[in-house]
């Protein structure tokens, strides 16, 4: 190893440096430099690592190099960016190794692997932040583990991580059927996805220090209050289901918050909340104050006058819109995904219309309109059929700003070469329908920006010549996801044409309200089980798991 200039620098300064990258990020950049660096990378004590979409190749990094007992924080994830990671984790190291973690996350991992996680982390005395982010499916990608047997799984592990939950300052969970024994000192964040009256009135008793709190739960009207007396929280999210809320109750829930500055409530709510007026009395004091109110009768132009006052409009900058019987803040829940008859509110406090089109970030084109009067300078994802001509399109929005584009081919007469070299901001292309017309419009084409690739070709079969076409036209593909009977050997093929795959998916069992005759002829002509699949896969040292539909490849 030669010198460098970081040798001349001390240890601690290096070590400060290091709190701003995650292991993976030291690893690869500071390893293998010097020996006084190397030595530096090992003794470093503070190590962030977070798994979650990182390549295998960095995971294979860090998990060969990092001690267990160096590392602060950890984030595993299971999710389609890093299929099997948990397992193969899991292989590696054991929970209750990490001695000194003050913070574990865990994002989209099913119950196959709580167990093993849930029953070690009691042990972790130094745990000071525990986030769960709960999967969100419920197919046998999670685990095929029956509900009943989830529920009393669920409940047995609750009573062994029980001990550590009142040394916590920040805590995410799914729920909170098992929390009314609980006693929070020391807690200052909790988000609980669901929960209950009786669960919330206990948390507001037993966390005397907390902060901010978010959670969805059934107001029950036998209850006086909706959040009983919590003096240091400055930020609510709520979602009360079922019960109406008036705004007496809206009254009473400020009075027990002397504190927030921070509130955004989505309820069903009694005509009253219709009040600007009184609104205004409740939300004086706040930073922020975002809601969405379903009423039972539609809101009118002239309900809103209330909220045309210089304290909405000036003194706070807040905007309020109606639709049917929608009572919402602006731009907080507006709709930002629209199609191509452009639905606006139907009052609002924004004398501009073209406000709503500014913050419209995806928009659907699927019907030939020829004329437009409104232009959109934020599109992130456009998708639309080939009926439209380029010109229409350019004089609809701004496509320097367009990243994913979603297309469906009818015929090969679409310059979409010519529109695509329009979008410099562009790494995501899904072709919905026609991928014979995608392979006449490649032929000699080089396409470096793209990073992700989605196929949907339920009616065109794909042999290997449009593969070589495809990893040809896209080299730079980090994603691919081919929606799309596929037999081990074009598995495989994809697999060996595409070199920067980090994760990848492919049918394996067909959708059956799409099936063609041709295709399942060609299917079965190469077909092997989805065991045999899953073997070849790790043969090559892939790592996968299984949906009912879609193996997912971790590369």
């Amino acid at each position: 190893m030669n010198a460098c200039r970081l040798d001349r620098l001390p240890v601690e300064l290096i070590h400060q440096l290091f709190n701003y990258f995650s292991a993976h990020e030291i690893c690869y950049t500071f390893l293998n430099v010097t020996s006084y660096l190397d030595a530096i990378v090992h003794s470093y004590s503070a190590y962030q690592v977070d798994f979650q979409s990182i390549s295998r190749t960095n995971f294979d990094l860090v998990c060969q190099h990092i001690i267990p007992d160096q590392v602060t924080g950890l984030t595993l994830s299971d999710d389609e960016n890093t299929p099997g990671l948990v397992q193969l984790f899991l292989s590696h190291f054991e929970i209750n190794q990490f001695k000194h973690l003050r913070l574990l996350r865990l994002v989209d991992i099913g119950p196959d692997f709580w167990e093993c996680i849930m029953t070690q982390i009691s042990k972790l005395k130094n745990l000071r932040t525990f986030l769960y982010v709960s999967p969100n499916r419920s197919d046998s990608w999670i685990s095929e583990i029956s509900a009943r047997e989830l529920t009393k799984l669920d409940k047995y592990l609750a009573e062994i991580y029980a001990p550590i939950l009142p040394q916590l300052y920040r805590l995410r969970l799914s729920h909170g059927d098992y929390l009314e024994s609980i006693e929070f000192p020391c807690l200052r964040h909790l988000i609980l996805i669901r929960s209950t009256a009786v669960v919330v009135k206990h948390i507001c008793s037993v966390a005397p220090q907390l902060v901010s709190f978010e959670s969805s739960f059934p107001y029950d009207s036998s209850y006086p209050d909706i959040i009983y007396p919590l003096p240091q929280l400055k930020q609510l999210i709520l979602k009360i289901t079922d019960s109406n809320l008036s705004i007496n109750n809206i009254e009473r829930l400020m009075t027990n918050l002397p504190r927030l500055k921070h509130l955004k409530l989505t309820a069903n709510c009694q005509r009253d909340v219709v009040d600007g007026h009184r609104l205004q009395m409740i939300a004086k004091d706040l930073v922020n104050f975002k809601f969405l109110f379903r009423l039972t009768t539609p809101i009118e132009s002239d309900d809103l006058d209330s909220f045309r006052t210089s304290f909405w409009l000036k003194e706070k900058g807040w905007f309020v819109a109606g639709e049917n019987g929608r009572l919402f803040s602006v731009p907080d829940f507006n709709k930002e995904v629209l199609y191509e008859n452009f639905p606006l509110p139907i009052c609002s406090t924004i004398s501009d219309d073209t406000f709503f089109y500014n913050l419209t970030e995806t928009l659907y084109l699927l019907n030939d309109i020829r004329s437009f009067n409104h232009y959109f300078t934020h599109i992130k994802t456009l998708s639309l059929v080939d009926c439209w001509t380029l010109s229409i399109i350019e004089k609809t929005l701004h496509l320097q700003t367009i990243e994913c584009l979603i297309i469906s081919l009818t015929s090969n007469d679409f310059p979409l070469m010519k529109f695509i070299d329009k979008m410099p901001n562009l790494y995501h292309i899904s072709i919905s329908n026609g991928i014979e017309y995608l392979f006449d419009c490649i032929r000699s084409r080089v396409l470096e920006n793209i990073r992700k690739l989605e196929i949907t070709c339920y009616d065109t079969n794909i042999n290997n010549n449009n593969i070589k076409e495809l990893s040809i036209a896209f080299p730079n593909i980090e994603h691919l996801h081919v929606k799309r009977r596929c037999s081990t050997k074009l598995t495989v093929n994809f697999l060996d044409r595409f070199k920067r795959l980090s994760t990848a998916s492919f049918q394996y069992m067909p959708n059956f309200w799409f099936i063609f005759d041709d295709q399942e002829r060609e299917y079965n002509d190469e077909c092997t089980s989805v065991e045999d699949l899953e073997q070849c896969l790790q043969q090559l040292h892939y790592t996968c798991r299984l949906s009912d539909t879609t193996i997912y490849i971790w590369i």
